[in-house]
C-alpha cells in the first residue's frame, strides 16, 4: 500500500505483524518497505482503508 505523506512523500507498507485492542477498535502494526523496525509505528485501522496489506492480513488470521 501507498502511503502518501504532503502529497511529496510517498511509503509502502511491507506487511502488518500485529494488532492489537483500543477503545472500541484496533491498532495494526506496521512495517515499511526499506526501513529499520525502529521505524515500525501503530495506526488505527480507520487509516488503513483500502489497505491491501491489511485485507492480506485479516484474510491470512482467519478474520475474512
Amino acid at each position: 500500500m501507498l502511503v502518501q505523506v504532503d502529497s511529496a512523500e510517498e511509503y509502502f507498507i511491507n506487511c502488518i505483524i500485529d494488532k492489537k485492542k483500543v477503545g472500541r477498535g484496533y491498532q495494526y502494526l506496521i512495517r515499511w518497505v526499506g526501513w529499520g523496525l525502529e521505524e515500525d509505528c501503530w495506526p488505527l485501522r480507520v487509516e488503513l482503508q483500502d489497505c491491501e496489506a491489511l485485507d492480506q492480513w485479516l484474510k491470512a488470521k482467519g478474520h475474512w
